[in-house]
């Protein structure tokens, strides 16, 4: 095996020079195990039913025009295996699916709403330099509160990875450009 010469460049550092990919780290990681845990506290708290949650996704999926080759439905367990382009589609959806049942206050809810508010900003095409520093408490918010609720050994380095966000799109702009 050879050494890689990138690491004989002076100015390159391999934790630090590669750009994040945010349809893998949160469409792919963070907002499925969201997805998953929310449903599955919805279903367990009798919030909805599996067989209540499956007709609603059918009905949206016929009627969503950016709802790509269907829907797979929610099994018994909770959990749904989407493309990375439905499980985005199913985030943004769930408060007309799932919303009109939650009781205020609904802590687990409360931790899916500040997923939304931090994917308003990670997935905009303009990001402005004085929200970077709110964004970074956003995100803090969001693993404290998740952590809390859902238990700190459910998280994952792609969970990890969002801490960086503010940084790198200083560094390099929105980072929906990146992915």
């Amino acid at each position: 095996m050879r050494r890689c010469p990138l690491l004989d460049l002076p100015y390159f550092d391999v934790s630090t020079a590669f750009a994040p990919d945010i349809m893998h780290d949160l469409m792919e990681g963070v907002i499925p195990n969201l997805l998953h845990k929310v449903i599955v506290r919805a279903v367990r708290n009798k919030t909805v039913t599996v067989d209540m949650l499956n007709p609603w996704l059918d009905e949206v999926s016929k009627v969503n025009v950016d709802c790509p080759n269907g829907r797979k439905h929610v099994s018994p367990s909770g959990s749904i295996t989407d493309s990375a382009a439905q499980m985005w589609n199913l985030f943004l959806i769930l408060p007309q699916i799932l919303g009109r049942y939650v009781q205020e206050g609904n802590s687990a809810w409360e931790v899916y709403l500040l997923l939304r508010d931090v994917c308003d900003i990670v997935f905009s095409p303009v990001v402005l330099k004085s929200v970077l520093y709110f964004l970074g408490g956003l995100i803090f918010q969001f693993l404290m509160h998740f952590a809390s609720e859902f238990d700190a050994s459910s998280l994952t380095p792609k969970h990890h990875y969002m801490i960086h966000y503010p940084r790198l799109i200083g560094e390099y702009g929105p980072l929906r450009r990146l992915w």
